[in-house]
């Protein structure tokens, strides 16, 4: 016996490992399997890490593990992929022996920490509408196959679901969904059992917040008739944060919706449980908040709901005698009275009617009453609303906190509104009623996330049918002041979020000081403007400080729309001259940048260079010079997070004007003035200059412009990258004059290298030098070439021999000369040449002086190679100037061209 258990133990075993080892073999095969199959099934890419087959997990059933679920779509109009949802793992549990059988039983499902997007765009297209279509036949088909859903464990852990109705203004929104569900899904009927909780739920429609990161959790036991497709609800509990209601009733699942008969009620309510719904309330220090009154709460839900339909349904709510506060704060919120409800016949979700008329309650000592009431809120909502009181704001704040904000002062209000949307919009003002203001006194707000804080001392804004206007306001930040007026229009479509918000103001100030105002935010964010408003603003500015910069006497216009503030013609007098700005400022889709063109006539370069920062970027040779300049700039950039540009993104064009610009010091062109030796460059002075610059990928390209210093005339131009590095070239004239010796020679020693021996290398009086200036601002490289001046030493040369071959010929040809008798008699005209050119060119042979015969003879021998040169330049007209060639080191630390002159060149070839 014992070996026979044995025997089968060891079986058991053997089968099982052999089916392990098995299954670790294909596993490979069958996760490409899964994939393929579902990519095929389905209208969307599927795609997974990994994919597990565990046999203990819940043996003797077969569990399938997803790693890394993703689910995404490939929208025909888009190059995106739409991510639907994510799934950290996906399991499944099933019985293998139900698929011999001709049917499926699923055991266990569990979704890990799924994030899933749902959208039903304007068109009524449901982006998870993956799965194909099929026929009567295929329906027929799949329904004659038994499938049994026997769920003892169905789980969603941790789940992010975001809904989002485009067409009918809704969203829901969860976060930490967990849910757990056991049941069997098969039968004629069962009993199931459901535990949810969410930790924040968030609900609006028609732009509307109802319910904001409310925490939620539902238990119920549902009674499942699967044959008539009936479930009821046994006395189950919903609970929103603090607030519990009871559910009763059943819903019933038709071909083409739901029928609906649900009753709740508020279980045991108390008014701390229903302020538990108001989010400033719940997240700040409820547990330390106190609250007394009788409050009643009930509601039903009845009817169909399908495409286009609702039920019928009502929410009521009803508070006497209530009051809250704060344990150990004197001021609390007392004899708070109202009735309101939510409710609607059934029908068309337009029909919902939402009434709060009449509450009624004291902030501190203070009474203070509102009311309203909204119909057709979708379509065309028809507002009746009151507000009429004194506020103390620092008794509100202590009875209804803001989360980092401070304030105090007084509001006084008495304001009345009634009409529908659309009258408000089209101007039939005779069926609206609006009318009264809010006058705040000595108001006062401090955040902790902004500074300075805001103070305003006055401000009145009266209501009427067409427009709000802004009677006076005047506050004060920091050092800056304000006052200002206007008007607003079409306020009540924006406040509907169905239109624009239109206006104008007029602002002024004696001082403003931008540095002042700063975002304290750990995370800081650039100061996003508002959508939905389009406000024309009147400037006028006596003083604006920003950094080092100080403008004074500005005005202009501004426009705020799109997003987007445009400043047009902003003039003002700053660093000793005025300057003109246009641009705009955009936060769209989150992200701060500008656009700008500023012009700027007769401002001080020394006072511009300390102020603006960008000037050392644009133009170092800025920290070197005085004298005005006049500029147009035409600039492109984005901004960071601190409103600073980004300089990589930084692009445009402009043109400076000098006048009367000092540079002393500059270290390119001291370094060139050294190597000249010529004292004029250590001290530049530029009367007038025009410079015209382009910016583009971190380069600043000037085009070549001409100056003089003194008798030297210049003509500049390169490119500067925003790193201070150099690539200039200049041409300089320098009368020889200003050269010094040790200048003279460096010139010289170039001169040799080039093809030029055997000549006397005199400077001209005027030295060409191209220069080119390399490296950086404070380690700058120079080259420089002077095939230029070698052509001109060249033709001078070619004129001096030709005037002197020119006497000498005249001197023996031409009747009456001293030797033209014996030269026409007795001399060839070679031979006369020859003789000519003995005489003009250097080391003259014909000097009696014995001992200078030698010194002639190696003269004459050293002038040979030059004499066919010669010729053929005195014979030949001028081709210009020499070619460029490549920039070699000098010994001297000075760099040459390679190659020479079309002169010297064709000195070679004679050769």
């Amino acid at each position: 016996m014992n070996k026979l258990i044995k025997f089968f133990l060891l079986t058991v075993v053997l089968l099982f490992a052999g089916l392990m080892v098995f299954l670790q073999i294909i596993k490979p095969r069958i996760s490409d399997t899964i994939k393929s199959v579902l990519n095929e099934r389905l209208n969307a890419q599927i795609d997974y890490s990994d994919a597990g087959i565990s046999l203990f997990q819940s043996f003797p059933r077969i569990t399938v593990t997803l790693h890394d679920l993703l689910v995404e779509s490939q929208p025909a109009d888009s190059a995106v992929a739409d991510t639907l949802g994510s799934f950290e793992r996906f399991s499944v549990s099933f019985n293998p022996f139900s698929l011999f059988q001709g049917r499926f039983d699923v055991y266990a499902l569990r979704f890990d920490k799924p994030q899933i997007v749902i959208e039903n765009d304007e068109t009524g297209h449901l982006n998870w509408d993956i799965f194909p279509s099929t026929d009567a036949d295929e329906e027929a088909s799949s329904a004659s196959r038994p499938f049994s859903l026997n769920l003892h464990d169905f789980r969603v852990v941790d789940a992010t679901v975001i809904y989002r109705d485009r067409k009918g203004s809704a969203a829901l929104e969860l976060g930490g969904w967990n849910n757990q569900l056991k049941g069997r899904f098969s039968g004629e009927s069962s009993v199931i059992h459901m535990v949810n909780t969410v930790n924040e739920l968030t609900l609006a429609a028609g732009g509307v917040t109802s319910i904001d990161h409310a925490a939620v959790s539902l238990n119920a036991d549902i009674d499942a008739d699967f044959i008539n497709k009936k479930f009821t609800l046994r006395k189950n509990r919903l609970t929103l944060n603090e607030l519990g209601v009871v559910l009763d009733g059943t819903v019933s699942l038709m071909d083409d919706g739901l029928n609906t008969d649900l009753d709740f009620k508020a279980d045991d309510i108390t008014l701390k449980n229903l302020l538990s719904l108001v989010p400033a309330l719940y997240t700040h220090n409820f547990n330390r908040l106190d609250a007394e009154g009788r409050v009643a709460m009930s509601g039903h839900v009845k009817g169909l709901m399908r495409d286009g339909q609702v039920p019928a349904f009502k929410l009521a709510v009803d508070v006497s005698d209530g009051s809250f506060g704060y344990d150990g704060v004197a001021v609390r919120a007392n004899n708070i009275d109202f009735s309101g409800d939510i409710r609607n016949p059934g029908g068309d979700i337009d029909s919902t009617v939402i009434a709060v008329p009449d509450v009624k309650l004291l902030i501190g000592k203070e009474p203070f009453a509102f009311g309203f009431s909204v119909r057709h809120p979708f379509s065309d909502p028809s507002i009746d609303a009151s507000l009429n009181g004194r506020i103390v704001l620092a008794d509100l704040q202590k009875v209804y906190p803001v989360e980092n904000v401070e304030f105090s002062g007084e509001l006084l209000t008495n304001v009345s509104v009634k009409g529908r949307l659309s009258d408000f919009s089209s101007g039939s003002f005779a069926a609206t009623r609006a009318y009264g203001s809010f006058v705040a006194t000595d108001m006062r707000f401090s955040s902790a996330l902004f500074r300075p804080d805001l103070i305003i001392s006055k401000a009145q804004l009266n209501l009427s049918p067409r427009s709000l206007d802004l009677v006076e306001f005047r506050a004060v930040a920091g050092k800056s002041d304000f006052a200002a007026t206007g008007r607003f229009d079409d306020y009540m479509p924006y406040l509907f979020r169905k239109g624009v918000l239109k206006g104008k103001i007029s602002l002024k100030s004696d001082t403003i000081v931008l540095d002042e105002f700063e975002n304290l935010e750990e995370e800081k964010k650039p100061l996003l403007l508002p959508a939905g408003i389009v406000v024309d603003i009147d400037g006028r500015f006596d003083r604006v400080l920003f950094g080092d910069m100080e403008f004074t006497d500005a005005s202009g216009g501004l426009t705020l729309k799109d997003e987007t503030l445009s400043f047009t013609n902003v003039k003002a007098s700053s660093l000793g001259g005025t300057v003109t700005l246009k641009g705009y400022y955009s936060t769209k889709g989150g992200k701060a940048d500008t656009e700008f063109s500023a012009e700027a006539a007769e401002v001080n370069i020394v006072e511009s260079y300390k102020s603006v920062s960008l000037l050392k970027t644009l133009a170092p040779v800025a920290e070197y010079a005085t004298g005005d300049v006049s500029a147009n700039l035409d600039l492109r950039m984005a901004l960071d997070e601190a409103f600073n540009p980004l300089l990589e993104t930084l692009n445009g064009s402009g043109r400076i004007t000098t006048r009367g610009l000092h540079i002393e010091q500059f270290p390119p062109v001291s370094q060139l003035g050294l190597l000249l030796d010529v004292a004029l460059l250590d001290t530049i002075d530029i009367p007038d200059a025009t410079l015209d610059f382009a910016v583009e990928d971190g380069r600043v390209t000037t085009k070549p412009f001409s100056f003089f210093v003194n008798d030297i005339a210049i003509r500049a131009g390169g490119v500067t990258g925003f790193d201070k590095t150099l690539d200039w070239t200049m041409e300089l004239r320098i009368p020889k004059k200003y050269i010094g010796a040790s200048g003279q020679k460096n010139i010289t020693s170039l001169l040799q290298k080039l093809p030029m021996q055997g000549m006397k290398l005199d400077l001209p009086d005027t030295v060409l030098v191209d220069a080119s200036l390399k490296g950086s601002v404070l380690k700058p490289q120079i080259g420089l070439d002077v095939k230029k001046t070698a052509t001109r030493i060249l033709e001078g040369v070619k004129q001096d021999v030709q005037k002197k071959i020119t006497d000498e010929l005249r001197g023996r040809l031409l009747p009456g000369g001293a030797d033209s008798s014996q030269s026409a008699a007795s001399e060839s005209p070679a031979r006369m040449l020859k003789e000519s050119l003995k005489k003009v060119l250097p080391g003259d042979a014909s000097g009696t002086d014995a001992g200078n015969e030698e010194k002639a003879e190696a003269d004459t021998a050293a002038a040979k190679p030059l004499l066919p040169g010669l010729l053929k330049s005195i014979f030949t007209p001028a081709k210009g100037g020499a070619p460029s060639g490549k920039s070699v080191p000098d010994s001297s630390g000075l760099q040459q061209e390679d190659g020479a002159s079309s002169d010297s060149a064709s000195t070679k070839e004679g050769q």
